[in-house]
């Protein structure tokens, strides 16, 4: 589709905001009166029942939009199986609360399935750009840490999903910093289907804001992750450009933190790496005195943060590239560092 126009990002993003806040009331009552909902509890900030299919709705409107493009693209193929397989494990896992492990082993089979070239559709990481004149060729090691990546990224968005409007809201600006990356880098397919994921996200948003009226679940969640995982792969990650492989690192950097810090934290106590707690970021944050809502908002700033700062590495394609990394990291380190001793937490 190299004949693609503004016109068609417009529309094609409109339709996915609108269509998507339509059918998102239809969905809120179909959850209830099939009591599809979430319960709260004790490690859980909501304090009533509320639905959780907006991944359905997102889901159901990202389909049809795709299934209008040029279903002979091999990118459109794979995002389309791809995300049907996994948002509707997400969904049975909505409804029969499924085993860590057995989330795990069916997120490394769909994943699999997108990166091998023998039973599936070969989209994978091949090659590493560190330098103008050094790259790192993946070899044997291209489906693994495609695999690593593409779980990783739907497991992260799965935790951070605490709050109303949180993973969606990051989600959001990810979908929206890699879109325009996409299409500085000459990418216009994956781009458009960024586009079309920012606007069913934006179109879920309005129900999901706090107060929320639903939440997006296992579906949206991983539905999301992986999504963004794939086209980052397609647009960012085999771009011959200096470490554009940093961008969604960098744009993803609250949820990657928040997997990280749970999982050494879950190490030091001694627990499985997959149980729940309340512990997160935003409960963190939440404990310092902020409210719900500036919760919410205070990660958002964060993120698109991260967001501004990936944009630098974007534009530069030299080894000057690699000490903007640098400087950026050198920053979250000491804003981490500076927060961390103004808000100790009670």
């Amino acid at each position: 589709m190299q004949s693609l126009t503004l016109l068609h990002f417009i529309l094609y993003f409109l339709a996915a905001v609108i269509f998507t806040g339509l059918i998102t009331p239809f969905a809120i009552k179909i959850a209830f009166r099939l009591r599809i909902l979430d319960e709260p509890n004790g490690r859980k900030v909501h304090k009533y029942s509320k639905p959780r299919v907006g991944g359905l709705a997102m889901f159901s409107i990202y389909l049809l939009l795709l299934l209008t493009l040029d279903l002979s693209n091999n990118l459109n193929k794979v995002i389309i199986i791809g995300s049907i397989l996994i948002t509707f494990f997400g969904f049975l896992d909505d409804l029969l609360n499924i085993r860590a492990s057995g989330k795990l082993l069916f997120q490394v089979l769909v994943a699999y399935l997108t990166a091998s070239s023998f039973f599936g559709f070969g989209i994978r990481i091949e090659e590493l750009k560190l330098l103008s004149d050094v790259s790192i060729h993946l070899g044997l090691l291209s489906v693994p840490f495609t695999i690593v990546w593409i779980v990783g990224v739907m497991n992260a968005i799965n935790l951070i999903d605490g709050l109303d409007g949180l993973a969606g809201g990051i989600c959001a600006i990810a979908a929206f910093t890699m879109g325009l990356a996409a299409l500085f880098f000459g990418q216009r397919e994956a781009a458009l289907l960024f586009f079309i994921l920012l606007g069913v996200i934006l179109g879920f948003l309005r129900y999901n804001f706090n107060p929320a009226r639903l939440f997006m679940g296992d579906s949206g969640s991983l539905f999301l992750g992986y999504n963004i995982a794939v086209l980052s792969i397609v647009c960012i990650w085999n771009s011959p450009r200096v470490i554009a492989f940093t961008i969604p690192f960098l744009v993803l950097g609250i949820p990657f933190y928040d997997v990280i810090t749970s999982i050494l934290r879950r190490l030091k106590n001694k627990q499985p790496i997959f149980s729940p707690d309340g512990n997160h970021i935003h409960h963190r944050i939440m404990n310092i005195g902020f409210t719900h809502k500036q919760t919410v908002i205070v990660i958002y700033m964060e993120s698109l943060f991260l967001a501004v700062a990936s944009s630098s590495i974007m534009l530069i394609n030299n080894n000057s590239a690699v000490i903007v990394f640098i400087a950026i990291c050198f920053l979250i380190n000491f804003s981490g560092r500076y927060l961390k001793k103004t808000y100790k937490d009670k």
